[in-house]
């Protein structure tokens, strides 16, 4: 006798049989709507975090598997892994390290106009991303009915995860473009999309006031920033010469400074050039006396953070 066999039930089917997944259309609508009804409450909170404004704008809304969703994650992306309480603990939020670059200077005085080379995030750029996400979080968490958030650490991408290779978890991006300084980044949320087709989209309340007064957690970051150590280097041009005299240096030989009358130093921080100084005595001790500034004021606070 032969068995009979079983026919294997397609699993984008199955999926959409139980719930885990949504056609195209449905799925754009509902992001889409979260992105409508999100927008004001999280530049409200972004201003109560930060002091910051921002302009924020819907992008789009992109659905796939979870896997899709985060392959766009590259190391110019800051990422948080978020729980979203009796919604979803399954939530990740994306951020353009520009915009976590850009929002540091400006809390630590500078404009944050100046366009910053892709890079990983120091730590104190990590916690202002951290304080980010709190933001989107709490708006988002709002948005959908959740009754509260925990964030994990702010990371770099990309996002390498077990769960992001099944071919049967279910998401959806929310893509919002945010504006700061002239400049235009993204935040992005990945979404299931079991529980997108569940929610019910709470509207945003009326605006609460805010305070012009710069947030304690401001004053904070500001304190962290000029509690650190840094350290510090002088550099000294010497006057040039050939590469055989420099393979016959012998310790006791004299080398002359590049400069003929007054020495002419770089001053270092962390490595990053900052001032440009002039070299002399004072009793027994060489010093140096601070005179120009190396670059503009906002390449220098870009330097001390980067």
């Amino acid at each position: 006798m032969t068995s009979a066999v079983q026919p294997r039930i397609d699993a984008r089917l199955l999926a959409r049989m139980t719930g885990q997944l949504g056609d195209r259309k449905t799925i754009a609508g509902i992001v889409t709507a979260i992105g409508e009804a999100i927008c004001a409450p999280l530049t409200q909170k972004i201003f109560q975090a930060t002091a910051i404004k921002l302009d924020c704008s819907l992008a789009g809304a992109t659905e796939g598997t979870r896997a899709e969703m985060a392959a766009p994650f590259d190391g110019k992306s800051a990422l948080c892994e978020t729980t979203l309480t009796e919604w979803s603990d399954d939530v990740v939020l994306a951020c353009d390290g520009g915009l976590v670059i850009a929002a540091t200077e400006r809390l630590l005085g500078g404009t944050g106009a100046a366009k910053s080379a892709a890079r990983p995030l120091s730590d104190i750029e990590r916690d202002v991303a951290f304080v980010l996400f709190e933001a989107f979080a709490s708006a988002l968490g709002t948005t959908v009915g959740a009754t509260g958030h925990e964030c994990g650490f702010a990371f770099d991408g990309p996002l390498k995860r077990e769960s992001d290779a099944r071919e049967d978890a279910y998401a959806a991006t929310l893509r919002l473009l945010v504006e700061l300084d002239g400049r235009t980044y993204a935040l992005q949320a990945v979404l299931p999309q079991d529980m997108l087709l569940k929610t019910v989209i709470q509207k945003p309340g009326a605006p609460e006031g805010t305070s012009q007064r710069a947030p304690k957690w401001v004053e904070q970051l500001t304190h962290k920033v000029h509690m650190s150590h840094v350290t510090m280097q002088a550099n000294v041009a010497l006057a040039p010469v050939t590469l055989s005299a420099a393979s016959r240096l012998q310790p006791g030989d004299v080398l002359p400074f590049a400069d003929e009358k007054d020495v002419r130093v770089l001053l270092k921080a962390n490595g990053k050039d900052l001032y440009w100084c002039e070299f002399g005595k004072a009793g027994n001790r060489y010093m140096l006396r601070l005179q120009d500034r190396y670059g503009s004021e906002e390449d220098f606070i870009r330097q001390l953070t980067g």
